[in-house]
């Protein structure tokens, strides 16, 4: 019996690309393990042409080389195959949130493709962690299942398979025997300073502020006015745009 008791398939995504960048680096190869609701494991695992030479630095983290990707097809050949692969399902991942959903997200748009769809829950498990335990994916691994990820780490199948099964470990150690649901995880995976799904504002010494960006660490009451009219025009969340349409008629969340 799954620790989490799901209601879709839910899929471990780990990527490796030529950078960090999330505008500018591409994906090299993006490993999917499904979780189906009755416990059934679905891997898939491909190398991508990302269109440009793969930086030497990249090479080093990830192993993969330019001469590797010859011949591979390019993201947008693929795009729509992956997007009804994905379509459905919940997410999940070790930083996936931070880079992952962010980095093939971008891909996608580059292709005409919204993603994540709306109502997608994206558990990241390096959250929980952080929040809960703070480590990195080999140390959470060996923390919440026991096992050593091995000489593998950086290889996107292993990563996406150990990230999964650091979050099914996180489950029986947060929530315990009972049937915990997706939307248990959410919770352990946010900080309980934030006020907005993604962290874009956070409590500070009791007052709200940006928490990101040119604003950061800035009061809402401090930050100009024009700001809030910018995000409202742009692709945030909606919890966050509600939270500046506020500020920007001068109502904020209120002070611890």
């Amino acid at each position: 019996m799954l620790p989490i008791k799901l209601t879709r398939p839910l899929v471990s995504i780990d990527l490796e690309t030529t950078g960090v960048d999330v505008e500018n680096d591409r994906i090299l190869q993006i490993a999917l393990i499904t979780l189906h609701p009755d416990g059934k494991r679905d891997s898939k695992c491909r190398l991508i042409d990302p269109g440009v030479p793969i930086p030497k630095e990249a090479t080093a983290v990830h192993g993969i080389r330019t001469e590797d990707i010859v011949g591979k097809l390019a993201f947008s050949l693929v795009a729509r195959s992956l997007q009804k692969l994905l379509s459905g399902c919940d997410i999940t991942g070790y930083n996936v949130a931070g880079f992952d959903v962010p980095m093939l997200s971008a891909e996608f748009k580059r292709c005409g493709i919204t993603w994540p769809e709306e109502g997608t829950k994206i558990v990241d498990s390096m959250a929980v962690f952080r929040v809960q335990e703070p480590q990195k994916l080999a140390q959470a691994l060996k923390f919440y299942t026991g096992r050593d990820i091995g000489d593998d780490a950086h290889d996107a199948e292993v990563d996406a398979s150990a990230a999964l099964d650091v979050l099914l470990g996180q489950a029986q150690r947060y929530i315990g025997d009972e049937r915990t649901k997706l939307s248990d995880m959410l919770v352990l995976a946010k900080d309980p300073d934030w006020l907005d799904s993604t962290g874009k504002v956070k409590r500070v010494n009791g007052v709200a502020c940006i928490n990101f960006g040119k604003w950061l660490g800035k009061p809402l009451a401090q930050v100009d006015r024009g700001y809030f009219d910018w995000v409202a025009k742009q692709d945030f969340p909606e919890d966050f745009k509600a939270i500046c349409k506020d500020a920007g008629d001068g109502i904020y969340p209120e002070q611890d």
